[in-house]
């Protein structure tokens, strides 16, 4: 168990059998005739006997509890030692030192004899068997011990504390924190429909639970609901997992009338008022008396703005009992919010504005928020099925239009499975919502169900990146079988870290060259990710451990990051690169073996390329261009060990180079080659550069070019250094260069 704040952290086995200060002095008189050193929990012990908080009575341990909770006893001796490195008598150090003890409580005691029967000795701390042990309903309940660990100093952050069960389960101290309160000091349990109900000691009955009443129990620090959900998740696993408490239990801010919200959203108080959302610190306007789009009169009183992720937030329609999402919009970036802050402060540069009253001026008004208005339709995102009829389609994608539909299905995912739904993008948020109107996926897979409470946004993500019903979405729930979760968790975190940055650089390369189609951003980013969904299916057929899994996704990402910066640098030399383009091209690096090798069309290409491009280096010497023509063939005849990037276009090869490594630090860059001509694009020098790049990060890269190769000018502008001369069996004279790596670079410097 770990100690954070006042107390340092650090570790120490209890033993779980009763402890008394007798015996513990029986082993201080050991401890005098052999080492004389008294132990840490000694020293706690002898603390608080002075202070008369432990006295030992006919060989028991009669302990006064409410002078345990005193602040002044921790105070009073806040500064002596007990002879740990960095740690000083505390209440955390004695809850660690004194968890396996069992007292009688002092009015107990009292108590007992003046009733003239015994006092039966109980734990000092509640210390459970098991992670499941400490969140049994009525154990809670009824178990019987002296105090909780909050209860010694209120000041100390317990809520960072995890207790260690007996068996070695490691429980949260929010977790523990608020089943016992929730439970035990406020006698929570479920009525008749299912709904968490605690005592309201001021009006004397049971009142359903709410997010107001969980941030009043504290150690939660939240602003708002989607706060508690976060905070649930993260911190209280083993609590939602026992089935105690659901996200769903707190979706009620408070008891009055209006304090049920799932996610945030916002309506108007006042229609006759200007309508403004603020949300993450920037106000949004949105009208006044009708929403601010022109096409369709909609009064503000039938609008409901609603976040929809962590980029978006929606303008839903309600209606005859419907509701309706009509428009999105995407929500200030980090770098956007910056920039409006500082409009806002250099127009008043006489002013010193808090936090608060900055965030109140940094507003997107009427006209800004008209162009950053886009149009719903389920339909960019639902494509049409094979085989589906068009009514049949259009009877699919009205259904999932609807907002209220979509919500209940990720609400009803989020309390089964206490997975924060409103972390994915809308996008897979709707994905899920198809699979439920497809087949009602929540009700009638439990696998599915299973999967997604074993591995939470990662695991969901994974599966949702590979379309829902087809073969691949059963490669995944395999992969959440065939290994164990530690193993699994890590491939899906894995593997969410390249969702995410392949997404990232699909809407990077659509901003680059002007591709304002969402849509097409979002093909971008599904081309990029191609490689890493063969990977995952690939998990599940073969047997690849982990070590072997995150090399191919780094490998992978190593793609889609030389992808970017080809692009990138073409685009910032004027090159016009549409999305046509940009889909049909390929980057692939692959680490030969005997069976992972390059194929012999593969092969083929690669010397045609070569061929054309050395028959004019050598035009006046034939004798060499056909040495170094044989000479290339074997290279590529045997490849083991190296690792060959190439580019293509429309699965054709247009662009090649190879690393072959020389040591740890070392590689030899050879065969960079790039095809002449392929329908007017010349991309290939482009992505040799971005290799180079990428690679001498890590490396320092050597090749050998020949004297009068016309290419060495722009070795050198890529940062070549001439570190020798040499001449071969044909007579002709090399050049040895060495591009150093960065890392050592930034070392030198």
């Amino acid at each position: 168990m770990k100690e954070f704040g006042n107390d340092s952290a650090f570790e120490i086995n209890t033993s779980p059998h009763k402890a008394s200060i007798q015996e513990t002095a029986n082993k201080t008189e050991t401890s005098k005739e052999t080492k004389k050193i008294l132990s840490p929990q000694e020293k706690v012990l002898r603390i608080l006997e002075s202070e008369s908080v432990f006295e030992t009575i006919n060989g028991h341990t009669v302990a006064d509890i409410e002078a345990l909770k005193n602040p002044a006893l921790w105070k009073r001796n806040v500064n002596k030692r007990i002879g740990l490195d960095h740690a000083k008598f505390s209440p955390g150090v004695a809850f660690e030192l004194l968890q396996g003890m069992e007292i009688i409580p002092k009015d107990e005691y009292e108590k007992a004899l003046q009733e003239g029967r015994g006092a039966h000795e109980i734990p000092l701390f509640n210390i459970p068997a098991s992670a499941k042990d400490a969140f049994d309903e009525n154990k809670i309940k009824e178990k019987n011990y002296a105090l909780d660990p909050w209860e010694l100093y209120s000041q100390v952050p317990w809520e960072k504390i995890d207790t260690e069960a007996k068996n070695g389960d490691i429980i949260g101290g929010k977790e523990l924190f608020l089943a016992t309160e929730i439970f035990r000091k406020l006698r929570g349990h479920r009525n008749e429909n299912g709904e968490l109900m605690i005592f309201d000691k001021t009006m004397n009955v049971f009142k359903k639970i709410t997010a107001t009443k969980l941030r009043e129990l504290g150690y939660l620090s939240t602003k708002d609901n989607n706060s508690i959900t976060r905070t649930l998740i993260m911190h209280c696993p083993n609590l939602l997992e026992s089935g105690l408490i659901k996200l769903t239990d707190f979706e009620t801010i408070t008891n009055d009338i209006g304090g049920e919200i799932s996610r945030k959203e916002f309506v108007s108080s006042n229609p006759e008022k200007p309508f403004s959302v603020m949300i993450d610190s920037v106000r949004y306007y949105i009208g006044r008396n009708y929403f601010i789009d022109g096409e369709e009169k909609i009064p503000i009183q039938n609008i409901k703005v609603v976040i929809l992720d962590n980029k978006s937030a929606g303008i839903v329609k309600m209606h005859n009992g419907r509701e309706e999402l009509v428009y999105t919009f995407d929500l200030l970036s980090n770098e956007e919010k910056e920039a409006k802050k500082k409009v806002v402060t250099s127009k008043n540069e006489d002013k010193q504005f808090s936090n608060a009253d900055l965030s109140a001026r940094t507003s997107i008004g009427k006209k800004e928020i008209s162009q950053r208005l886009e149009k719903y339709s389920a339909s960019a995102i639902i494509p049409q099925k094979k085989g589906e009829g068009p009514q049949k389609y259009a009877e699919r994608l009205s259904g999932l239009a609807r907002y209220d539909y979509v919500h209940q299905v990720t609400k009803k995912l989020s309390a089964e499975a206490g997975v924060g739904i409103h972390n994915l993008s809308w996008r897979e948020q709707l994905q899920i919502a198809e699979m439920e109107y497809d087949s009602g996926v929540m009700e009638k897979d439990q696998r599915f169900m299973q999967f997604a409470k074993n591995y939470k946004l990662n695991g969901l993500r994974a599966f949702l990146s590979l379309e829902y019903g087809q073969e691949m979405g059963e490669k995944i729930l395999k992969i959440g079988e065939k290994f164990d979760q530690s193993t699994a968790d890590a491939i899906f975190t894995k593997y969410a870290e390249l969702v995410d940055y392949a997404q990232k650089s699909g809407e990077y390369l659509a901003e680059q060259f002007n591709i304002n189609d969402k849509d097409k951003a979002q093909k971008i980013a599904e081309h990029l990710l191609r490689r890493g969904k063969v990977l995952l299916s690939l998990c599940a057929d073969e047997d690849l451990d982990l070590e072997k899994i995150y090399t191919k996704l780094d490998s992978i990402r190593g793609e889609v990051e030389i992808f970017t910066a080809t692009l990138k640098s073409a685009k910032d030399d004027g090159m016009e690169i549409v999305f046509e383009i940009i889909k049909d091209l390929k980057i692939e690096e692959k680490t030969i073996t005997k069976r992972n090798n390059l194929t012999q069309e593969e092969k083929d290409k690669l010397t045609k390329i070569f061929s054309d491009n050395y028959k004019d280096i050598f035009a006046e010497n034939p004798v060499a261009y056909e040495r170094v023509l044989k000479d290339f063939e074997a290279e590529i005849d045997d490849l083991e060990g190296q690792t060959v990037y190439v580019m293509k276009y429309k699965n054709e090869i247009i662009a090649f180079c190879r690393f072959a490594p020389i040591s740890k630090r070392e590689v030899y860059g050879g065969s960079l080659n790039v095809s002449k001509d392929v329908q007017g694009l010349s991309v290939g020098d482009y992505f040799i550069g971005s290799t180079l790049e990428k690679v001498s990060r890590e490396y320092d890269i050597k090749i050998k070019t020949r004297k009068d190769n016309p290419a060495n000018s722009n070795y050198q502008k890529k940062g070549f250094l001439i570190i020798g001369t040499h001449k071969e069996n044909d007579g002709v004279e090399y050049l040895d260069m060495l591009l150093p790596a960065k890392n050592q670079l930034q070392k030198a410097a």
